[in-house]
């Protein structure tokens, strides 16, 4: 067996991501802690696994693959066990389409703008910037509403199946609702709250 290693840290909503579908297909991983906003020297030698400097970064035996959506498709394609993605072009679609509007409108509002600068900053001493928070607000509430309404009265956001759209929302509606003001935003959800509920539930089994 080809040893898989994530280089990564755990706080990263994305490193949480791949790490919970790494669970749901029970593949054993070590996790390589690999801070690159450490310091420049950590970043400089990343950047033989990713030319960016970015995280995560997963390594298969010599296969080194790094952005999160290939990253996940290629565990879920590459072991047995439970199959996290739709049998449908149509739900395909799907999962694709809720991926991307979480990289592309929900991540920076509600991990940065919110989770950060309402309990990270605050934690550090430091004061959130209320423009930031307010813009913030408004752009997650935007997220939530179209979250809710994929969802409806599904189990998951790709009907009955828990697919890797599932798994690239969790963290960062797990890290949203860690503030006072992501909690007062999820509460106008219950569908929602009942979904995370379901995939905290999903991620105890996995453990």
């Amino acid at each position: 067996m080809q040893a898989v290693q994530l280089h990564a840290i755990k706080q990263s909503v994305y490193c949480q991501i791949v790490t919970l579908v790494l669970r749901l297909k029970n593949v054993d991983f070590q996790l390589i802690e690999t801070n690159v906003f450490a310091c420049e020297e950590i970043k400089a030698s990343h950047a033989v696994l990713h030319p960016f400097k970015k995280i995560p970064v997963l390594t298969h035996g010599d296969f080194t693959l790094y952005e999160t959506v290939a990253i996940t498709r290629y565990i879920d394609e590459s072991f047995a066990g439970r199959v996290l993605q739709p049998t449908t072009a149509a739900q395909r679609a799907k999962m694709t389409q809720i991926i991307s509007l979480m990289d592309s409108y929900a991540y920076q509002p509600m991990v940065w703008g919110i989770y950060v600068e309402c309990s990270v900053r605050p934690a550090r001493g430091e004061q959130p910037t209320p423009e930031v928070v307010t813009a913030a607000i408004e752009a997650a509430s935007v997220c939530l509403n179209v979250l809710a309404e994929l969802l409806a009265e599904q189990s998951y956001f790709c009907s009955e199946q828990l697919t890797l759209a599932d798994c690239h929302v969790q963290p960062m509606l797990e890290c949203l609702g860690k503030c006072l003001q992501g909690k007062a935003l999820l509460r106008n959800h219950p569908n929602l709250q009942q979904w995370l509920l379901r995939m905290q539930q999903q991620v105890a089994l996995a453990r």
